[in-house]
């Protein structure tokens, strides 16, 4: 006769979890291009690189801007140089006021046309507006661009989203503001904590899911876009569940997971399939299959098949 350890079913009160599965994304995507056209005189940065807010990523080649600056920045001095010799007439009264607002107007345009050419003399340098990662890169030196071309694609990751497809029977339950636990399967150490930030208000037409945004700080930017993500949502709630060591488990070779419960009575055990709802340190919560009052073998129940008679270790049992 076989011996086995048994534990009897537990009672806990534990949060109300929602399992949603989804991926993790960029917290925001910029396309970067230049405001002027050009010739591109150098590229700094490569994909995959991080880059600073303010960093240099290219430059165009800015000799036909400069000339343009320096035919605007002479004539700008050259009207100033009118404008304060008419206006010491104007105080005078020897200007006519017509005269007067004539070069007042021509002043003001001259001074214009100045600082366009010296923005446009800026513009041929670009500037990473965030900090972030590199992502796409469409140009080369020597390739000529017009104004607004997409030239990089840059990637903030310090702050991510998982981004989960709900079911329409839960998406009730959502709130934003709820707490999230998320976990990345790629990673070794890929548990998160989040809120959610943002809830779709229309469900997505295939699938009938609602698109669900869970906000994560990525300091260390290990979290990359388009990664797999699992979140467990924490509704606020807390619900009763039945739970029992992980080592008494078994999973069939059609993947159906069972255990084994012994009978108090006759001493024999029968193979009960059972489900799963999460896990909580060594044991797992069941959420159908068992009752509470059920002795599941928890070791030594290799080999064992229904109806057979076993010998228990009474030690082990729990109330």
């Amino acid at each position: 006769m076989k011996t086995v350890t048994t534990t009897q079913v537990k009672r806990v009160e534990t949060d109300r979890l929602i399992s949603v599965s989804g991926s993790i994304h960029p917290d925001k995507t910029v396309n970067l291009g230049f405001l002027v056209a050009g010739k591109i005189q150098e590229v700094t940065v490569q994909v995959g690189k991080f880059v600073e807010k303010g960093e240099v990523m290219a430059r165009l080649d800015p000799t036909d801007y400069k000339s343009g600056l320096q035919i605007a920045e002479a004539k700008y001095t050259e009207i100033q140089s009118e404008y304060d010799r008419l206006t010491r007439l104007h105080k005078k009264g020897s200007l006519t006021p017509n005269d007067y607002s004539k070069i007042v107007a021509g002043r003001a345009e001259a001074e214009a046309n100045y600082q366009i050419y010296k923005k446009k003399v800026s513009d041929t340098i670009l500037t990473s507006p965030v900090s972030g990662f590199v992502s796409k890169k469409r140009v080369e030196a020597g390739e000529v661009v017009d104004q607004g071309d997409p030239c990089f694609t840059v990637v903030c990751t310090s702050i991510v989203e998982a981004r989960m497809a709900v079911p329409e029977s839960e998406i009730d339950l959502i709130q934003v503001g709820q707490k999230a636990r998320v976990t990345v399967p790629a990673l070794a150490t890929g548990n998160f904590t989040g809120t959610v930030t943002q809830i779709a208000p229309v469900a997505d037409p295939l699938t009938r899911t609602f698109n669900v945004k869970i906000k994560v700080l990525n300091p260390d930017h290990i979290l990359r876009a388009g990664m797999i993500a699992l979140s467990k949502i924490d509704i606020g709630k807390k619900v009763t569940t039945l739970t029992i060591p992980g080592a008494a488990v078994l999973r069939a070779p059609d993947n159906l997971l069972h255990v084994f419960v012994v009978d108090p009575q006759s001493r024999t055990v029968s193979k009960k399939r059972i489900t799963l709802s999460s896990f909580s340190g060594s044991d797992v919560m069941v959420e159908t299959g068992l009752s509470l009052e059920d002795l599941v073998v928890t070791a030594g129940q290799e080999k064992l098949t229904d109806g057979m008679t076993v010998m228990t270790n009474r030690d082990s049992d729990r109330p």
